[in-house]
């Protein structure tokens, strides 16, 4: 492979009481919409964000902690993402419930739903502490466009950790930064060179890395990120090969289904397994490894 790789006013009680759903977005899978479940309780906010997800999620509102945790459990596949703010309708601060949902529920991307106010620094750092995937700020990130762009990035981020735990105990510790960077900083890994310069190292300081460890050439280890990558978000029912190769920074879709067979010999419809992640980690770390043109 050449070194080149494509690659954020109250509510009535009676609507702090009751789940508001808003529709949106059809499922692909026809289980029911595809949804964002927001633990949300100031109408002026629910608003904001009704109007942002339309014609990308159905806004499905919540006001405590425990009903989060009730409708994730009741779930059958149609919630994408989570967002939370920083305190629930009763003032419990929700840190604690987003540690939960990325222990319980890994696959679920949180988002963080903050105020940009200087006294309310501290819901920030609460709420990145806790591991959410990405923040949002009211009144400045809730419009269409942006939002959007944050759904997608705290999807990626969410992938890219189950990626990494994965490959947990695989990894030698000189390949570990390569991996890290290029899952988490896929729009940047178009090269060899420009990796090299992110992670302060030469380049040819990658390639004996990986030859001593007994892994492909940089390139082809770029490569296998961007694949285990691919795999995982191809999980989520109705995403395109066209949408990850935009998000992965790929010049065309074709450039990306090319790496996927070459490296893998697979179509992307045959990624869409629940098993196809944990069976490419292993090739990669194993017999993937013979893949090192």
């Amino acid at each position: 492979m050449s070194d080149s790789v494509s690659v954020g006013r109250s509510l009535s009680a009676h609507a702090r009481a009751s789940p508001v759903i808003y529709r949106g977005t059809p499922s692909p899978n026809g289980v029911g919409a595809v949804k964002c479940l927001a633990l949300v309780t100031s109408y002026d906010d629910r608003t904001r964000l009704r109007g942002a997800l339309i014609g990308t999620a159905e806004a499905h509102f919540v006001g405590s902690v425990a009903e989060v945790l009730q409708v994730l459990r009741a779930d059958r596949g149609t919630i994408r993402v989570v967002l939370l703010e920083a305190r629930d309708a009763a003032g419990r601060p929700v840190a604690g419930l987003a540690r939960q949902i990325t222990t319980l529920f890994p696959a679920m991307p949180v988002v963080g739903y903050c105020s940009l106010r200087p006294e309310d620094s501290q819901d920030i750092i609460a709420l990145s502490s806790a591991g959410v995937h990405e923040l949002a700020f009211k009144q400045h990130d809730d419009n269409a466009a942006l939002l959007r762009t944050i759904l997608l990035s705290a999807g990626q981020a969410c992938v890219a950790e189950l990626v990494l735990h994965e490959l947990e105990g695989r990894l030698p510790v000189r390949i570990r930064p390569l991996v890290e960077y290029c899952l988490t900083n896929p729009e940047q890994a178009h090269s060899v060179d420009a990796v090299a310069r992110s992670l302060g190292v030469h380049r040819k300081t990658l390639a004996n890395h990986c030859r001593a460890e007994g892994f492909p050439a940089p390139g082809a280890v770029i490569a296998w990120c961007l694949i285990l990558l691919t795999a995982g978000l191809l999980a989520s029912p109705g995403v395109t090969v066209e949408r990850i190769g935009q998000q992965l920074n790929f010049p065309s879709a074709t450039g990306l289904r090319n790496m996927l067979k070459r490296y893998t010999g697979l179509r992307p419809a045959e990624l869409r397994t629940p098993a196809a992640l944990t069976t490419l980690c292993a090739r990669f770390t194993g017999d993937g490894l013979s893949h090192s043109a």
